[in-house]
């Protein structure tokens, strides 16, 4: 009984939704939303689609990089779809007068790393434009 407890706290907080605020970084696990109240803005970091980031234990001659998806819809409006990268064009998006961009991805990768069971967490900034 609290295996299951715990197992379902551990989703519960990753699919809760955060309180965002403008001009602050941000953090969100996958396929957890930020809601930005005052704007009636949502942000969902949905998944990472590609990581090619050079592994933290090996000597690269480029950094490598990332790319995520992310839904976003303002109001009752249809949420649209975009990919960001981190370290490649583009690392933001505008959307009704708002950008949105990616500041990191984490954990870190290692040359191990089973990249499939990775929980991730992407950082964003939100400013209005």
């Amino acid at each position: 009984m609290l295996f299951i407890f715990t197992l379902s706290s551990a989703i519960f907080a990753q699919t809760t939704t955060k309180t965002i605020k403008l001009n602050t970084e941000f953090s969100l696990f996958a396929a957890q939303k930020g809601y930005l109240k005052t704007e009636n803005l949502n942000i969902e970091f949905v998944k990472v689609l590609e990581d090619s980031r050079c592994p933290e234990d090996v000597d690269c001659v480029w950094a490598g990089s990332a790319k995520v998806q992310i839904k976003v819809s303002k109001g009752k409006s249809v949420a649209k779809i975009f990919e960001l990268n981190t370290n490649l064009e583009p690392n933001f998006i505008t959307f009704q007068g708002y950008k949105i961009e990616i500041t990191g991805l984490t954990p870190g990768i290692k040359s191990d790393s089973d990249r499939k069971s990775i929980k991730y967490s992407a950082s964003f900034i939100l400013r209005k434009i």
